[in-house]
């Protein structure tokens, strides 16, 4: 078992180039790591403790950033709904309901987070 965000958080403390972690242990780089790199990257992972936590903090600068950038920043509650519906009215395929919620679910996991952390 993995902590994927934890995970991702600790390679990337690490110096590695990490892009993404799965959370059946794929370990996605964005180039091939050199030698000392990997080893490295083995010794993170023997060291990761799945029910370690991120840092406060982190949790909190993580939902603010991804809030900030997002389409949702400047929104009311209302204006929120309706860009939602109007995306969901368009849906002609599963395939496009889920293309949206791979975009919307971790912004508004981060809207909540961030509502949660303050």
């Amino acid at each position: 078992m993995i902590n994927i965000q934890l995970l991702h958080y600790e390679l990337e403390q690490a110096g590695l180039p990490v892009e993404g972690v799965s959370s059946d242990g794929r370990i996605d780089y964005s180039r091939e790591l050199i030698a000392q790199e990997q080893i490295t990257a083995d010794a993170v992972v023997a060291a990761h403790d799945p029910e370690g936590d991120l840092p406060k903090n982190l949790n909190k600068k993580d939902a603010e950033a991804r809030f900030l950038l997002s389409q949702l920043a400047n929104k009311t509650p209302q204006e929120i709904y309706t860009q939602m519906q109007g995306r969901m009215d368009n849906w002609s395929s599963l395939a496009d309901a889920k293309s949206d919620l791979r975009e919307w679910l971790p912004l508004i996991a981060a809207v909540i987070a961030l509502k949660v952390i303050d």
